[in-house]
C-alpha cells in the first residue's frame, strides 16, 4: 500500500487488547547521566528540583545538574527578597557536580545582600563554571539604586575570599580558584557595580572570557585593559553611567556594542571586527540633543581598518549629524546587516538619506531595519521633502521598518524604495514606538492614534500593499493588524 493511502485508512482500534498487566520499570532511568543532564539543563531551579519525584535515580539527580537557572520571573515573582536568597543558597549547599557550566541569577537584588552574592559568585568559580550572569535590574526603581559593588578579591587569585567577605561557614574552604579562572568564558553583568580595578582583573586572571557584557553600571568610569586579551570575542557596554574612556586591546574581537552617552572609545589591534553597535539609545526631545560632535569622524576613523569587513552594523543616524556627512561614506563591501536608529521626529529626514547613502556604500546588503522612534509627527515631517536619488540595489532581500504613522513623505520614501531593491522578498511594517535597550527591542503595542489619524494610516498601508511586487510577502505588526480589520473606528 502506498504511504499516501495509509492516511485513508481509519485505525484499527478494536484489534487492540487490554493489557492486563502495568509495567513497572522505571525507564527513566534507563538513560546515561549525560543525557539525563542534557535534559535538566533546559529547566529553571524550581523545575529541576520538582523532578525529584519522577524515579528513584532522579530523587537526588538535580544536585549535579551542570546548570543552575535561578532566572525564571514566572518561577520567583512571588517570593520576597529573602525567601528568593533562602532558595539559592539550599540549592548551593546541597549542589554535589563536577562541573558547573552556566550559573544565572536574575533578581532585584542590591547591597544588602553583598555576602550571599559573594558567595554565590565563589561558588560558581570553585566548581569551574563557564556562563555565570548576576541579573539585578528592578524596572520598578526609578532612581539611582544602591547596588551591589562586584568585590576585587574573588578575583585577586589565592585562596576563597578572605572571611570578612564571606556569610555562611559553607564557603570557607582551603579550595584555590586560580585554576578555575580559566573555565569562565562568559560573564553577563546586569545593575552590578565594578569599579575600574575590578574590570581590569577580570579581563587579566578570565583569560579564556570570549563574551564580557556590561549593564546599567554606575561606577565604571574606565574599561581599559593592559594587556592583548587573547580570547575575547564579543564586548556589549549599554548604560554604563559614569563611563567616560573605553581602551580595549583585543586581537581576536568579532563584536562591539555599545549603547550610552558619547565616550572616548578606543578599541584596539580588533582586525578581526565583523559586528558592530554605535547609539546613544536616548529619545532626542529637541534637534541639538545629545548630537555627537565628529560623530562621523570618530566613526570612520576608529573603525577604518574594519568598514570594508563588517557584516552587521547597527548605528543611531545622529552620529553623522546631518546630511552632508554621507556625501562620502568609505565603501561597506561584506555589510549583510544594517540597522539605523532614528531618535527624534526631527532626524526623521536623515534617516531616509542615511537609508540611501548606506544601499549605495553596501552593494551586498541583504536584511535592513530602519526603526524611526517616534510617537507622533514632528514639524519637520509634516512639510514636504524631495526625494533623494536611490540607485538600483540587487541583493536587498527585506526591509523591516518600524515607527510607521501613514505621513506622506514616509509613504513616498517607501514607494520609490521599493521601485530600486529589485531582488527584495519580504517587508516588516510594524506602527509602533520601539526602543532597543541592550540586546532587546521593545515595541510599544498600544494604540498610537484613532479615527481620522487612523483612517489615513490604513489608506497608506493599502497604497503601499497595492505597489507591492507579487513576490514580495508583507507583514504588518502592531496597531496595523486592528486597523485592516475593521476593529479601530
Amino acid at each position: 500500500m502506498a504511504s499516501s493511502d495509509c492516511l485513508l485508512v481509519p485505525p484499527r482500534f478494536y484489534q487492540l487488547k487490554r493489557c492486563n498487566t502495568i509495567g513497572l520499570d522505571d525507564r527513566l532511568s534507563a538513560f546515561p547521566n549525560e543525557i539525563l543532564h542534557h535534559i535538566l539543563s533546559r529547566l529553571t531551579v524550581k523545575e529541576l528540583v520538582a523532578t525529584s519525584i519522577f524515579s528513584k535515580r532522579w530523587k537526588h539527580l538535580w544536585v549535579s545538574c551542570p546548570s543552575l537557572d535561578f532566572g525564571c520571573a514566572q518561577a520567583f515573582r512571588h517570593l520576597d527578597k529573602g525567601s528568593f536568597i533562602h532558595i539559592v543558597n539550599k540549592v548551593i549547599e546541597c549542589y554535589d557536580g563536577k562541573k558547573l557550566n552556566k550559573i544565572r541569577v536574575a533578581y532585584p537584588l542590591d547591597e544588602d545582600s553583598n555576602c550571599d552574592i559573594n558567595n554565590w559568585i565563589v561558588f560558581a568559580i570553585a566548581n569551574g563554571v563557564s556562563m555565570f550572569e548576576l541579573n539585578f535590574i528592578d524596572i520598578n526603581l526609578s532612581t539611582r539604586p544602591n547596588g551591589y559593588y562586584l568585590s576585587a578579591d574573588i578575583f585577586r587569585g589565592g585562596k576563597m575570599m578572605d572571611r570578612k567577605h564571606i556569610c555562611n561557614s559553607l564557603f570557607i574552604k582551603s579550595i584555590s580558584v586560580d585554576k578555575h579562572y580559566e573555565s569562565v568564558t562568559e560573564f553577563r553583568l546586569t545593575c552590578v557595580n565594578l569599579s575600574d580595578e575590578v574590570f581590569e582583573i577580570i579581563l587579566s586572571r578570565c583569560l579564556s572570557l570570549e563574551k564580557f557584557f556590561l549593564m546599567n553600571n554606575y561606577s565604571l568610569v574606565n574599561a581599559r585593559n593592559s594587556n592583548p586579551h587573547p580570547k575575547l570575542r564579543c564586548f556589549e557596554l549599554y548604560f554604563c553611567k559614569d563611563l567616560e574612556n573605553v581602551e580595549i586591546v583585543a586581537p581576536n574581537l568579532l563584536s562591539f556594542k555599545y549603547q550610552g552617552i558619547m565616550t572616548n572609545i578606543c578599541i584596539k589591534d580588533s582586525l578581526e571586527l565583523v559586528s558592530l553597535r554605535l547609539s546613544t539609545g536616548i529619545l532626542r526631545l529637541e534637534p541639538t540633543d545629545f548630537i555627537y560632535s565628529g560623530g562621523k569622524d570618530f566613526f570612520i576613523r576608529q573603525f577604518a581598518s574594519n568598514l570594508s569587513k563588517l557584516e552587521s552594523l547597527t548605528v543611531q543616524v545622529n552620529i553623522f549629524e546631518d546630511m552632508s556627512a554621507f556625501a562620502k561614506l568609505p565603501a561597506f563591501a561584506n555589510l549583510k546587516q544594517l540597522v539605523l536608529d532614528v531618535m527624534s521626529s526631527a532626524e526623521v529626514p536623515l534617516g531616509y538619506v542615511a537609508v540611501v547613502s548606506f544601499m549605495k556604500a553596501a552593494p551586498n546588503l541583504q536584511q535592513l531595519e530602519l526603526n524611526l522612534q517616534r510617537s507622533k509627527l514632528g514639524g519637520y515631517e509634516k512639510r514636504a521633502r524631495k526625494l533623494c536619488s536611490m540607485s538600483p540595489h540587487h541583493n536587498l532581500k527585506e526591509f523591516k521598518l518600524i515607527g510607521f504613522l501613514g505621513d506622506a513623505n514616509c509613504v513616498k520614501f517607501v514607494t520609490n524604495f521599493l521601485k530600486h531593491v529589485v531582488s527584495l522578498q519580504k517587508i516588516d511594517i510594524t506602527i509602533g514606538l520601539a526602543v532597543r535597550i541592550g540586546e532587546d527591542t521593545f515595541v510599544n503595542r498600544q494604540r498610537l492614534f484613532k479615527s481620522r489619524k487612523a483612517k489615513r494610516c490604513e489608506k497608506s498601508l493599502q497604497q503601499l500593499r497595492e505597489r507591492l511586487p507579487l513576490n514580495v510577502r508583507f507583514s504588518l505588526h502592531g496597531q496595523t493588524a486592528l486597523l485592516l480589520a475593521g476593529q479601530i473606528s
